[in-house]
């Protein structure tokens, strides 16, 4: 799944990291009860933050693996440490994210998503079974044997010989899972962190059945990596005659706006603004949002200042060019990418002419 994200330059191939790394702290704290991996979990638990929004199903998580370490710790420790736990969380947001934490970004950001998520509905858009029916029918490699691991790895818990160790990855797992009987989003880079835990725990229960069988887990270990390497070479056959049978508008969109380098600012599709930022962070980019309308898109382009380059499918360029009411020789337009199955028209690039603005 990793593999699938990581196509997108998105935050969301970064988050599994955070997400191993606070809950590999975190298992050796409920190891060790050893203070400094609470606080390296905390550390994580922030860049998980200032990362994605799924942070909150690890701050779930965090907490519930804290409260199994009862009775070790007492009720008042547990506190103490969540309060001092929460400080070092907040310093590694504002150490990484400054702006978001002084000017409320962070905090905004959450009271969207949970106005979205409540009133809207947007990240609902199918229900629970068909969200993970869809799973497992589409990409069965890659859920089926996490899925049988994470119900086993509960089931089995109790004789587990690193259960502490592995309890984190445990809660955070089926954590994830009951949030999705809410939030459904059915894109395939939200589960990576799942992935990860489940991955986990596919190797804690080889590892047990090895101790305990050696031909055992040499088989179990064997399916595990039968299932990777059956996944990642289906995955490839489908991605390689996906590219042979439909074009795409982005590569040749980011190629255009390269070539024709820095010195103006380019209204760009929301879809192109991360992978321009990676590409080619010296070109200044604007999103043109979905709900961006021609009026203020050709407001924009049509304003005097440093010179602007829009990129739009061609009925939205006909209405800004139509709204903008020059001559055609004060107007330029260049084709830069053909129709796709997400863009089912041409996009081209448009510019008032330095000094010709209204």
């Amino acid at each position: 799944m990793q593999l699938v994200a990581a196509t997108l330059v998105t935050q969301h191939a970064l988050f599994p990291l955070w997400t191993g790394m606070t809950l590999f702290f975190l298992g050796q704290f409920l190891h060790t009860l050893n203070r400094r991996y609470w606080y390296g979990a905390a550390i994580f638990l922030g860049l998980s933050f200032a990362t994605l929004e799924s942070s909150f199903i690890l701050a779930g998580a965090m907490l519930l693996s804290l409260a199994a370490s009862y009775p070790r710790l007492q009720i008042r420790e547990m506190a103490g440490l969540v309060w001092r736990g929460a400080a070092v969380c907040a310093a590694a947001i504002a150490v990484v994210w400054p702006k978001g934490v002084l000017q409320l970004g962070l905090m905004k950001g959450y009271l969207y998503l949970a106005y979205i998520a409540i009133f809207k509905r947007t990240f609902t858009p199918i229900s629970p079974g068909k969200l993970w029916m869809h799973k497992f029918t589409t990409y069965p490699y890659e859920f089926i044997l996490p899925a049988a691991a994470l119900v086993a790895a509960l089931l089995l818990y109790r004789k587990l010989a690193c259960r502490e160790r592995a309890a984190p990855f445990i809660i955070y797992g089926w954590l994830f899972v009951a949030v999705t009987m809410v939030i459904t989003a059915p894109f395939t880079y939200y589960h990576s962190s799942l992935l990860l835990t489940t991955a986990v725990a596919i190797g804690v229960l080889a590892g047990e059945l090895w101790n305990r069988s050696r031909p055992a887990g040499g088989i179990a270990g064997a399916l595990a990596a039968a299932s990777l390497v059956a996944m990642v070479a289906i995955y490839h056959d489908e991605a390689i005659q996906d590219k042979k049978n439909h074009y795409e508008f982005r590569p040749a969109a980011i190629e255009y706006v390269r070539n024709s380098g820095p010195g103006k600012v380019y209204y760009v599709p929301f879809v192109l603004v991360p992978p321009l930022h990676f590409y080619a962070p010296q070109i200044k980019t604007i999103a043109v949002e979905p709900s961006s309308t021609a009026e203020a898109l050709a407001g924009t382009l049509g304003a005097p200042g440093e010179p602007k380059e829009l990129l739009c499918p061609a009925s939205q360029c006909d209405q800004v060019r139509t709204l903008l009411a020059l001559p055609p020789e004060r107007i330029r337009i260049t084709p830069v990418a053909k129709p796709d199955r997400d863009v089912n028209e041409p996009i081209y690039a448009m510019a008032v002419e330095q000094g010709q603005s209204q």
